[in-house]
Parts: structure tokens; sequence; C-alpha cells
């Protein structure tokens, strides 16, 4: 079974002959993550995807060595969707095909963070 499909939950459980609690158990186990940092080193990240996150985003940080969390963001590499924080990686479509980015937060990253963090209070 493909992780991918089975993450995101756009097909019937009933299509992969799985009940709900399987489902379930299936997207606590932790899953392999790539994530870069802007100068181009790479890690992999054992992960739940179920987790808010801003605990992979805080790890990421320890791992690469950022001091100060609050001048960077996380984001879908390749892909201008910043990751939301407070919300589950798996309700924001990452699985383990994702590679993952740790970016320094510009001019441009910080409106596009104003924005997502209105449209969460505004919901």
């Amino acid at each position: 079974l493909g992780r991918r499909y089975m993450d995101n939950l756009s097909s019937p459980l009933s299509s992969y002959s799985l009940k709900t609690t399987e489902l379930i158990e299936f997207r606590k186990m932790p899953q392999s993550l790539t994530i870069s940092d802007a100068d181009g080193a790479t890690r992999i990240v054992q992960a739940d995807l179920d987790v808010p996150a801003e605990e992979l985003f805080l790890r990421a940080c320890q791992i690469f060595g950022k001091k100060q969390p609050e001048r960077y963001c996380l984001a879908k590499q390749n892909s201008s969707h910043l990751l939301s924080l407070p919300l589950s990686l798996s309700s924001q479509n990452v699985d383990s095909q994702c590679a993952l980015m740790l970016h320094k937060k510009g001019k441009k990253i910080k409106t596009k963070l104003e924005e997502i963090e209105k449209k969460i209070k505004e919901e």
C-alpha cells in the first residue's frame, strides 16, 4: 500500500480493506522524512505524521544548529507551501515522499506567514 495515498485519506478506507483503527495506527508509525537547510545540508528524520509541524520544525532547527528558530520556517521543498506549525503534518499533506526545507525567513516569507496565521484565526 502506498503511504502517500493513505496519509492524505483521499480514497475510502474500504478500498484498502483496512479498519479505521488500523489506519490510525499506521499513521502513528514514524515515517522517514528528508529535511534540508538553506546551506544544502540534508538529514533524514523519523517523525510521526499526526504531530504538530512545530515538533518537527524545532527538531530540524536543533539538528541544523539554528539557535534562533523564530528566524526560520519549514516548507515543502520546491514549493511555496509553508507549513503551519500548529497543524499536524498529515493534515498538510506531508508524507514520506515529501522533502522539506528549513528556510530563513525573508520579507516575502514573513508576509506569507502572516496571511496563513490570519486565515487560521478566521477559521
